[in-house]
């Protein structure tokens, strides 16, 4: 062999292995990649916050009418309360001032148990203050009358409605007293809405904006 094919030789044996070597060290060329995510390029996820839903039935409220003929005579203060039930109820004191002329209030004085669903419901646009009763005329004692007058009947229901100056709507709650014979327990079988109680004219109105 000539010394100029030997060369020629050598040239191309060095060319085949610098290929070879090159194709083992370049990365893959399929298109794959390692599944590596830089910091900057990170998606951050961003929490949106649930709407929250503020509306459930008022419901009808009541208390035995024993309970009730021990309250003294005096002008009666209620303030919604959700009980363990998560009803939203009311809790009723009196005014008992202080020899130093502090009033002093005990919130668990008068409870009203949690009744059948009214047909009203609160919601936006609804104020959730508390309702007051009078001591006499249209009040507490009012009531404790009726009570005598009508000795079947066992409990006193506090029926809700909204309130309203004529025609506009206020945003708050009052209640018609009632009479029943029966417990208008929210399992009742007789519903307080089906049956005849005895309306005696009295209300419990919103205090503010309403005093008496």
């Amino acid at each position: 062999m000539s010394r100029s094919s030997n060369t020629h030789l050598k040239f191309t044996s060095l060319v085949i292995t610098l290929f070879f070597v090159s194709c083992s060290n370049n990365p893959k060329t399929d298109g794959s990649k390692e599944n590596k995510t830089s910091p900057d390029s990170a998606t951050t996820q961003v929490k949106v916050p649930q709407l929250k839903t503020i509306q459930d039935f008022v419901d009808t409220l009541y208390v035995h009418k024993d309970t009730f003929k021990l309250l003294p005579v005096k002008r009666l203060v209620l303030k919604y309360y959700i009980d363990s039930s998560y009803a939203l109820t009311l809790h009723g004191w009196r005014r008992n001032p202080t020899p130093q002329g502090e009033d002093v209030y005990d919130p668990n004085e008068f409870k009203l148990n949690s009744g059948a669903h009214s047909p009203f419901s609160f919601k936006i646009g609804n104020f959730l203050g508390g309702v007051i009763l009078k001591k006499r005329e249209g009040g507490v004692k009012a009531i404790q009358d009726s009570i005598v007058k009508h000795p079947t009947m066992r409990y006193v229901v506090f029926a809700p409605e909204p309130d309203s100056v004529g025609l506009v709507p206020t945003g708050h709650f009052k209640y018609n007293i009632l009479l029943t014979d029966y417990e208008p327990s929210a399992d009742s079988s007789n519903s307080i809405l089906k049956t005849a109680p005895i309306k005696i004219g009295i209300i419990a109105n919103p205090s503010p904006p309403r005093n008496s």
